[in-house]
């Protein structure tokens, strides 16, 4: 975590930032006590500590991997792995938090890696690490109870996209 001072005299931000964005991965700012704090890992703490998924998504795309970190919020990494060299699918991410009823607690949708790189860009074999924060509801929650589903949608039509593992 990073918690930004301001000192009118001295400007170390900038240097701090650009020092964490050519080391770490943003994970998203979240309040404490009306103090924004600024949460950061590394790329090597997410791939030794992601849970694997396998789900693959057509010929198009594979998500190796979950890795999560909760704070006050929720802030996860999604590992995928491209199967297809700049796959023609406009597709976005969702990020849903469910219930065990089926009540979507949380959710967040974008286009991969802070909308830097839509699918059309991913090259074969291509590693992705794509960061989510989902700001959790404010009563009592026990994450034991809830389930995470992830998935790729047509942002047009709103179909998802088949996912499949090996089993």
């Amino acid at each position: 975590w990073y918690r930004e001072l301001h000192n009118s005299g001295w400007v170390p931000n900038s240097a701090v930032e650009q020092a964490l964005s050519q080391s770490a991965i943003s994970l998203g700012t979240e309040n404490t006590n009306g103090i924004p704090l600024r949460l950061y890992t590394s790329p090597t703490t997410i791939l030794a500590q992601q849970q694997p998924s396998g789900a693959r998504f057509g010929e198009v795309a594979r998500l190796e991997g979950v890795w999560l970190a909760q704070r006050g919020d929720l802030h996860l990494a999604l590992i995928w792995r491209s199967l297809a060299d700049h796959p023609p699918l406009d597709a976005k991410v969702f990020v849903h938090l469910v219930s065990s009823a089926g009540e979507i607690l949380a959710q967040v949708d974008g286009v991969p890696v802070a909308w830097t790189r839509p699918l059309e860009t991913w090259q074969q074999g291509e590693q992705l690490l794509d960061v989510y924060s989902l700001s959790l509801p404010a009563h009592d929650l026990r994450l034991s109870d809830a389930s995470l589903q992830i998935g790729l949608y047509n942002p047009e039509t709103g179909a998802r996209l088949a996912a499949c593992d090996s089993a």
